[in-house]
């Protein structure tokens, strides 16, 4: 199983059109309206629980959005940027780290790092420490050194790229 791209569920269609309609209306001031913060976010998370067998949490815990039925801990980040992940030591905790790369003018994103938080945050030259900046480079290089086993389980392939 290897998932590296996927389409954006369509209904988040409009909003990608929206933030597009006002950087259109905006264009000669420095306004660029980028899905950034919390809105992407929770846009990631929104589309992490349509593509893996996760279940977001009702409750806000630190670090951790969703679980597996098994009780595994997911934390969902993405990037509409190509900039890598930006942890704050409290985001540190859940078993599995889902990073999304999504791109609205094409409705497309693509699966970065699915696999062990730890894994992805440890810093290469002292693996005793945690990076809190992970690049996308790096999370690319890890997600391409695990197995299947490692992953967050796909909820059904058929619905991507």
């Amino acid at each position: 199983m290897t998932l590296e791209e996927f389409e954006i569920p369509p209904i988040f269609k409009d909003i990608a059109d929206a933030r597009a309609a006002l950087e259109k209306r905006f264009s000669k001031t420095n306004l660029n309206f980028p899905f950034d913060g919390r809105l992407l976010g929770d846009i990631g998370e929104a589309i992490a629980q349509e593509i893996f067998q996760l279940t977001l949490s009702r409750r806000n815990r630190q670090g951790v959005d969703g679980e597996l039925a098994d009780g595994t801990t997911v934390q969902v980040k993405c990037t509409a940027t190509k900039n890598g992940a930006v942890f704050s030591q409290n985001d540190i905790g859940a078993d599995k780290l889902i990073f999304l790369d999504l791109c609205f003018e094409n409705m497309t994103g693509r699966v970065v790092y699915n696999g062990p938080e730890q894994f992805a945050l440890q810093d290469p030259k002292n693996p005793q420490n945690l990076r809190l900046r992970p690049t996308y480079k790096t999370l690319v290089e890890r997600n391409s050194q695990l197995m299947d086993k490692d992953r967050v389980p796909l909820k059904n392939k058929k619905t991507y790229l």
